[in-house]
């Protein structure tokens, strides 16, 4: 159940290998948007999906229809995100019901009975804290499909016009005051640099720039028109001009950290200490990147200095990228299929039981 099951949304690129490599000798996939525009990613129109439009139900409604189906295993994959439809979980509309992918901390419902996650984002001792009973996956928590489109390899950008160019696609609310802060320490610090930015949502800029100016870095800020989702090539094709990206904090990116790394550009990220401050953690772990990953928020500031004097060590790292980034969890979808069906299996013999 969810609301982002649109071409080119950043959650179907999430969801749709996993839905195709499902055994459907096993599983029976539904799919209730509840969307106003929806245009369905073509690659979840398959015979074996069963589609509903919901948009027009109201949630009583789509309570009806959801037990009408005899779901046995209802993901909730939008979370407080979409929160006028939260309340169906709120209710017992399955005998299973998780919460995953679109929201990234806990619900707070007790009729939500778990969250999946992995042992990078939720530390040994801290299950407890989430009200919500946690599965760890064996790698990373989702894994990203991929893209149509031939993979190039983007050479660093230094070297075609002697400046160094951080990034962040992230979405502006996601770029907090201390942010600002960090990321304008660097840009001071590290000569003839500018950062280009990105959000996929309507926002003031002027807002986003005034923080910036508030350090007197606003000269070095690139604000980029936002995210067309009805071109994702191009969107992809703007990494072609970062050297290094920067991950936010406390609220990572997930998406952008993906498309980065699809993209052979570093991120550079930070520690956290939930659930959705150590997304950026656990992608780059699963990347085989712990070397971008900063320990404290001055760790974060002098890596990102060191790269960007170190020419010769972000092109290792960018080859390295370019030629393993793939077969790694993120974007190995056959075995995370694998990993998540037997969970889903476990979870269902342990329903039946009970």
């Amino acid at each position: 159940l969810g609301k982002d099951f649109n071409e080119n949304h950043a959650v179907t690129f999430f969801i749709t290998d996993l839905i195709k490599k499902l055994d459907t000798k096993k599983f029976q996939v539904y799919i209730f948007s509840v969307s106003e525009n929806l245009k369905l990613d073509k690659e979840l129109e398959i015979n074996s999906v069963k589609i509903y439009h919901a948009a027009t139900l109201n949630n009583q409604e789509l309570k009806n229809l959801i037990q009408e189906k005899k779901i046995e295993i209802l993901f909730d994959i939008m979370g407080y995100t979409w929160a006028e439809r939260i309340e169906i979980f709120n209710s017992r509309v399955s005998p299973i019901q998780i919460s995953w992918l679109a929201y990234l901390n806990s619900i707070g419902f007790k009729n939500i009975d778990y969250m999946i996650a992995d042992e990078n984002l939720i530390k040994k001792g801290e299950e407890k804290l989430y009200s919500e009973k946690i599965i760890k996956l064996p790698e990373i928590w989702n894994a990203h499909s991929g893209f149509s489109y031939k993979r190039k390899f983007n050479e660093l950008p230094l070297l075609k016009n002697n400046i160094f160019h951080f990034g962040s696609f992230n979405n502006f609310k996601k770029i907090s005051d201390e942010v600002v802060e960090t990321w304008s320490k660097i840009l001071k610090r590290v000569g003839n640099s500018k950062l280009i930015l990105k959000s996929s949502q309507i926002l003031n800029n002027e807002i986003i720039m005034q923080k910036f100016e508030n350090f007197n870095v606003h000269n070095q800020v690139i604000i980029l028109d936002r995210m067309n989702y009805n071109d994702k090539l191009s969107h992809l094709e703007s990494y072609n001009n970062i050297d290094l990206a920067f991950d936010t904090f406390p609220y990572n990116g997930v998406t952008t950290t993906f498309e980065a790394l699809w993209m052979n550009v570093p991120v550079l990220v930070l520690q956290g200490n939930n659930f959705v401050s150590r997304c950026g953690e656990s992608i780059a772990k699963n990347a085989n990147l712990s070397e971008l990953i900063a320990k404290d928020i001055d760790d974060y500031v002098r890596k990102a200095i060191q790269l960007a004097k170190n020419k010769d060590k972000l092109i290792k790292i960018r080859e390295n990228i370019y030629n393993k980034i793939l077969t790694t969890p993120l974007f190995n979808t056959n075995k995370f299929t694998k990993n998540f069906s037997e969970i889903l299996c476990n979870l269902r013999e342990i329903a039946e039981y009970e």
